[in-house]
């Protein structure tokens, strides 16, 4: 199984064995099993967009908190495992007059699956 990912074991810290036919990681050193739905696959992602949009008719103290709520969020993907991985920000026409009237911004993300 060479270029798999493998694991510790968390009671020996030897390296653990996927048992495909009990679908769980085993130890061979200490016995010890590890649960899993199923095994995880190196490289295998998830993604994951968020869109927040700032209009430049916004008074500056609005696009401050808008930026503050942004940022948050931001955090709060971070906690939780995301990884930004990019940017975009995609301006906002009116529907009649086609002026610019702000951005929406995407952000992409990307967390092991």
């Amino acid at each position: 199984m060479s270029g798999d990912q493998t694991y510790p074991c968390e009671k020996c810290q030897a390296p653990l064995r996927w048992d495909a036919e009990a679908s769980l990681w085993q130890c061979d050193a200490c016995g010890n099993s590890v649960v899993a739905k199923k095994k995880p696959v190196k490289g295998a992602w998830s993604y994951h967009i968020e869109e927040s949009q700032v209009v430049e008719r916004w008074s500056t103290k609005r696009q401050q908190k808008e930026l503050q709520i942004f940022q948050q969020r931001l955090n709060e993907l971070g906690e939780r495992g995301w990884e930004m991985i990019g940017f975009e920000s995609v301006p906002l026409l009116g529907g009649i007059t086609k002026q610019q009237k702000g951005y929406a911004y995407l952000t992409f993300f990307k967390r092991q699956a």
